[in-house]
């Protein structure tokens, strides 16, 4: 006699919901399209206000139809500078933005500087593949890449008590 299939019950998944509890705070409605927005913590010394102002941000104000949090505070004024639990919001264009995340705030050192610096470390024609990344970098015929040997069989020796030293 054939079993018969056997019956599980489907899977019920809770809805999806913030793990924190503070993304209401800081999802932002009525985004221009054209602008990129990051909120910047007040109290920030490194990498504040300041060095985003400096950077060409500029500081959101509510107004009329603007960008606002989606937890409004409900008795703000239009023209009052957009705060949620101690950040602030700024934006810059998206042009501006995409420029600073190519070639850096120097100049230099952004995304594309990266995407240079990987292309005269690895020759792609090799397949090869960075040794510090990923697991078991390997040829296209299977072999390894990279390899390393040690005569005494380990990759360090680590003191744990007096009889080691």
């Amino acid at each position: 006699m054939a079993k018969a299939a056997k019956k599980t019950a489907s899977r019920l998944d809770p809805a999806p919901r913030p793990i924190d509890g503070a993304i209401p705070y800081f999802n932002v409605k009525n985004k221009d399209p054209d602008r990129f927005y990051i909120w910047v913590n007040k109290a920030a010394q490194d990498f504040g206000l300041e060095h985003y102002l400096y950077l060409g941000y500029e500081i959101e104000r509510y107004r009329e139809g603007g960008p606002c949090p989606a937890m409004r505070v409900l008795d703000t004024e239009n023209g009052a500078v957009i705060e949620s639990r101690g950040n602030v919001l700024v934006s810059i264009s998206k042009e501006a933005h995409d420029e600073i995340t190519q070639n850096g705030t120097d100049g230099v050192s952004g995304q594309k500087a990266a995407d240079d610096m990987e292309r005269r470390l690895l020759d792609r024609r090799k397949h090869e593949k960075d040794s510090m990344r990923g697991i078991n970098p390997r040829l296209r015929n299977g072999e390894d890449a990279f390899s390393v040997e040690f005569e005494k069989g380990a990759y360090a020796s680590i003191p744990v008590g007096e009889q080691d030293g």
